[in-house]
């Protein structure tokens, strides 16, 4: 699974900190919610952050994040 962040900024600060707040959020690497009788282990895939350039605007920064979703039957 995959997400995007994207920012309008003339700084790399802002987008790094929030793409950092998210991996904090999965407890530094994964974290585990319950669903249907288990729970879906949340992990941070590989590479975990890229940062994308967008062509015609240098102002718009972009990350991609990978996840990596396991269901687990309890």
């Amino acid at each position: 699974m995959t997400a995007n962040l994207w920012y309008r900024t003339e700084s790399e600060r802002e987008p790094n900190a929030k793409a950092a707040e998210i991996r904090r959020a999965l407890g530094g690497g994964f974290t585990s919610l319950p669903c249907d009788g288990g729970s879906v282990l949340i992990c941070c895939g590989s590479p975990w952050c890229q940062s994308i350039e967008e062509t015609g605007d240098d102002k718009v920064k972009r990350r991609y994040l990978n996840f990596t979703l396991q269901f687990i039957y309890l």
